[in-house]
């Protein structure tokens, strides 16, 4: 079995409890890991008798079918610059090319070693100087100078993807592009709630901004939906809590129908129903803090 997930620690251990179910003792794992504990990803393995838990897990080299290496490039655990600055004290041309030639890094020596199958010539200055002159020196192998064009990220796609570096969607939000589907359910826009009277039953929907439980509402648990016009109070009772925690906990945006409370100037939506409002990438809630 050979898996070469992100190098990192907690995803390959699920992946390795999950391998674990199905596979025979005797079966053998081979890894692309380079940094991180071959002992301890082996014990997540169901143990074979004969043998160890350190043979059980092989690290992989490569996992293409062929490996070529440019005629100019290095290969290694640890760069020329690094090591040259370790025997020599100092990184320059001349250093680094004796460090590379010592550790054996060159495409030539990697040739030599097995660790490549094939070195492919560079044109003058460089593979990076002339793409397509490099291109051409790799038999059987057609490389365009434009790369293909790839579909455009669809409005849900682009909101996710501002969540996804930036934190925030500074331009369209979810709430926005799910708005036409809850207009035609009738579910009313935060910044319109305050212009319904007291004790008129609404449903809204949000993405839910915070949870809190303080020790003096006596079981009571206060939630904040928000918009794209704005934000609801909403207070869920003790026995409306018991009822709906599962969905009111869980869920990342809330269509919650409830009674409309006004007092001192203040208005609040007290909930008697939640229900899960799917609207894709959201942020996450500040939770009981």
């Amino acid at each position: 079995i050979i898996e070469a997930i992100a190098e990192r620690m907690d995803w390959k251990l699920d992946l390795y409890g999950k391998i674990a179910a199905h596979i025979a003792p005797h079966a053998i794992v081979a890894s692309n890991t380079s940094g991180l504990s071959i002992t301890k990803l082996s014990e997540v393995l169901q143990a074979a008798p004969d043998i160890p838990y350190d043979k059980r897990i092989q690290t992989a080299r490569f996992i293409e079918d062929l490996t070529a290496s440019y005629q100019g490039s290095w290969y290694s655990v640890i760069s020329p610059e690094g090591c040259a600055a370790i025997l020599w004290k100092k990184a320059n041309e001349q250093t680094n090319t004796a460090a590379a030639s010592a550790l054996a890094l060159t495409a030539e020596a990697n040739l030599k070693n097995g660790l490549v199958d094939a070195v492919i010539p560079e044109p003058h200055g460089g593979a990076h100087r002339d793409p397509q002159a490099t291109a051409d020196r790799l038999p059987g192998v057609v490389t365009g100078a434009v790369p293909p064009p790839l579909p455009a990220p669809t409005p849900w796609e682009e909101v996710a993807d501002d969540l996804w570096a930036m934190g925030i969607a500074p331009d369209t939000t979810a709430m926005e592009l799910a708005r036409p589907g809850l207009d035609r359910r009738g579910v009313v826009p935060a910044g319109a709630v305050a212009g319904r009277p007291g004790g008129q039953r609404v449903t809204v929907g949000g993405v839910v901004t915070h949870r809190q439980a303080p020790e003096s509402a006596h079981g009571a648990v206060f939630l904040n939906l928000e918009d794209e016009t704005g934000m609801v109070n909403v207070v869920c009772s003790k026995g409306a809590w018991v009822r709906w925690k599962p969905v009111a906990r869980a869920s990342r945006a809330l269509l919650v129908r409830g009674r409309i409370e006004r007092s001192e100037g203040s208005t609040t939506l007290v909930a008697e129903r939640f229900e899960p409002l799917a609207v894709g990438a959201v942020p996450g809630a500040r939770d009981f803090r």
